[in-house]
């Protein structure tokens, strides 16, 4: 592909996340899960255990870190922590690392499935509006669970364009969900997976565009 070809596809790329990170800011105390471990992150990812267990990673996995070096609107620790997870990322080639990310973004769904679903238990019938904006964003991260499965199977057979579609709409469910808070004029719950999610289907993204501009 030609540069300029090239050049104007990340600008275009640039330009479909720029609405999605506009209030994109540091995360606070949160955690993520990456299918054999839960990480856990300070505020400003100044936690010193964790900034030495990302620099245990990077010293092994070079592949990994120039990766996500190239990712100009991603975390570069939560990418490092994302691709990471996976002890083999080391020696993985894009497409590997693509499979790392849908699995790690399919893991955070189901996740994110079971925690609304306890908060809708807790919530009861008594928060009408809040259980309605819960369900809603419930129906949504089970469908990207499932998505992402479908994924997995797309990047096995190489079909590039059906993942695409995939990680597409994946992308859109936390706004979706936020919005849903809003419609019914109750404060977001999910706020902060929400965010975190949105991060976790970027990398996805950047991977795939990585993968077709190779």
């Amino acid at each position: 592909m030609e540069a300029a070809a090239v050049a104007a596809r990340r600008t275009v790329r640039q330009v479909r996340v720029a609405a999605i990170l506009e209030h994109n800011k540091a995360f606070t105390n949160f955690a993520f899960d990456t299918g054999n471990k839960s990480l856990a992150f300070s505020p400003a990812f100044r936690n010193q255990t964790f900034d030495n267990y990302l620099s245990f990673w990077f010293s092994i996995s070079d592949i990994v870190a120039e990766t996500c070096k190239e990712m100009n609107y991603v975390d570069y620790k939560l990418c490092l922590a994302t691709l990471n997870s996976d002890p083999k990322s080391h020696s993985a080639d894009l497409h590997r690392l693509e499979v790392i990310s849908i699995r790690v973004i399919q893991t955070n769904a189901s996740r994110l499935s079971m925690h609304v679903a306890t908060l809708l238990r807790d919530v009861g019938r008594r928060g009408g509006r809040t259980r309605s904006a819960l369900h809603a964003c419930l129906e949504l991260y089970e469908g990207t669970a499932v998505g992402m499965q479908k994924a997995k199977k797309y990047m096995k057979a190489k079909n590039y364009s059906e993942v695409h579609s995939e990680l597409s709409s994946a992308v859109q469910v936390p706004d979706a969900c936020e919005q849903m808070f809003k419609k019914m004029k109750v404060n977001s719950v999910l706020t902060k997976q929400n965010e975190i999610f949105t991060e976790l289907t970027l990398i996805g993204i950047a991977l795939y565009d990585m993968l077709i501009d190779k």
